[in-house]
């Protein structure tokens, strides 16, 4: 994972103009399942807008939800 940090930082910025601050990863190979994680500076204008089709509170719910299943209720959940 080392060796593709720059190469995924580099491309969260170029592709959304965030900038990524750390990086990390949970991979379980037996499942075929992993988890990226990255933390980043304080939010900016994104020239993405939100897309219409999708519920943001329920999106929230669900990335709750399945947070508690897999560990616990995050003390702050923020979609950009």
């Amino acid at each position: 994972m080392l060796e593709l940090a720059g190469d995924l930082k580099k491309n969260f910025w170029k592709e959304a103009d965030l900038d990524v601050l750390e990086l990390y990863a949970d991979w379980n190979l037996e499942d075929g399942s992993g988890m990226l994680l990255a933390v980043l500076e304080e939010p900016k204008s994104h020239k993405y807008k939100w897309p219409e089709k999708v519920d943001e509170p329920e999106l929230r719910k669900g990335v709750i939800r399945l947070s508690i299943v897999g560990q616990k209720e995050p003390g702050e959940t923020n979609f950009y």
